[in-house]
């Protein structure tokens, strides 16, 4: 199956308290810890067939995605784009062209109780994410859980706000939810399941698909795969911010791309640098800073992620709807 790749994706870690495996809670909201869907998932074992990679089977082992009726059929990352070393007259970072994940939602499925559109809720598997404070500049706190909750539904609004469809996303409470936005886990979590390029992962969309590795369901008789269920997960280790300074990871637009997943689009664009973006240092070594990426086009979808970039565009909204038009 394919993957996304980008050559050696680094993390975002500015300063160490923002890279620290703790996660805080917010008493307030009770957006901590580890939940039932956790413990009641954690003998699962997964299919590596249908997981995107052995390291991600484990992540799917973890969360529990997959079970005897459904199978993870893709994971989605997104990565963080910072320093390459790499000398061509262009240096690809990503060119996909997969408008949806190869599975959809079925409208009205009996199995999901018969649902026009989709259902998300918060299930915290991890905890909130360290945010820059713009109030004291250079601060760093724990992010509160209004402020992760606006920007949840901020981001699943994003894609339930499109007028090529008026089928209903519904927020409810508990695991049975189509999309579940499962919080923050530690830096630890993505290196230990993926290595060093795990530290680079902002966020991780695992699509479910009902049936049994090569025998996945199709009841609506579109080609594509009936979508079960997708948990959403984001990397607690780097520094986030709403639209902060250079160096932080925008809430918004991360959690708008990982639910674009959820809602059934792939990575879509082409991320690049030209040769002449390519810098030489003193030791002869080849680098790129971030803001001489390229993107065609310059859209949510995109496999690599620029600090503040929040932009929905043709793309986004063709891919989503050729999905979801006929969802009325």
């Amino acid at each position: 199956m394919k993957t996304t790749s980008v050559l050696s994706a680094a993390a975002l870690c500015l300063l160490a308290s923002a890279c620290a495996d703790n996660i805080p809670s917010d008493p307030a909201t009770g957006l901590t810890g580890t939940s039932a869907l956790a413990s009641a998932r954690a003998s699962a074992t997964p299919d590596q067939e249908t997981a995107i990679s052995p390291n991600l089977a484990s992540i799917a082992a973890k969360l529990g995605i997959v079970s005897a009726d459904r199978q993870v059929l893709k994971a989605e990352l997104l990565y963080a784009a910072n320093a390459y070393s790499q000398s061509s007259p262009t240096l690809i970072l990503a060119e996909d062209r997969a408008r949806g994940i190869g599975a959809e939602w079925v409208k009205g499925d009996p199995r999901r109780g018969g649902r026009l559109g989709v259902s998300w809720s918060i299930v915290p598997l991890g905890g909130l994410p360290f945010v820059y404070d713009p109030s004291i500049p250079g601060s760093i706190r724990s992010a509160t859980g209004a402020e992760v909750i606006a920007r949840l539904q901020e981001g699943m609004q994003t894609w339930s706000n499109r007028s090529c469809s008026n089928a209903p996303v519904v927020a409810v409470e508990g695991e049975d939810a189509d999309i579940i936005q499962a919080l923050w886990l530690p830096m630890s979590f993505f290196t230990d399941n993926y290595g060093p390029d795990g530290a680079g992962i902002l966020g991780i969309t695992f699509s479910s698909v009902y049936g049994t590795p090569g025998n996945f369901t199709d009841i609506d008789g579109n080609g594509k795969a009936d979508l079960a269920q997708a948990i959403i997960v984001y990397n607690g280790g780097v520094l986030w911010s709403d639209n902060g300074p250079f160096g932080t990871t925008d809430l918004y637009s991360v959690i708008a791309h990982e639910s674009g997943h959820a809602f059934g689009l792939g990575h879509f664009g082409k991320v690049f640098v030209t040769k002449k973006d390519q810098q030489v240092d003193e030791n002869g070594g080849i680098s790129i800073n971030v803001e001489d990426i390229k993107y065609a086009p310059k859209a949510l979808m995109n496999a690599v992620y620029v600090m503040g970039r929040d932009e929905v565009t043709g793309t986004d909204n063709s891919s989503f709807c050729q999905m979801w038009s006929a969802r009325k």
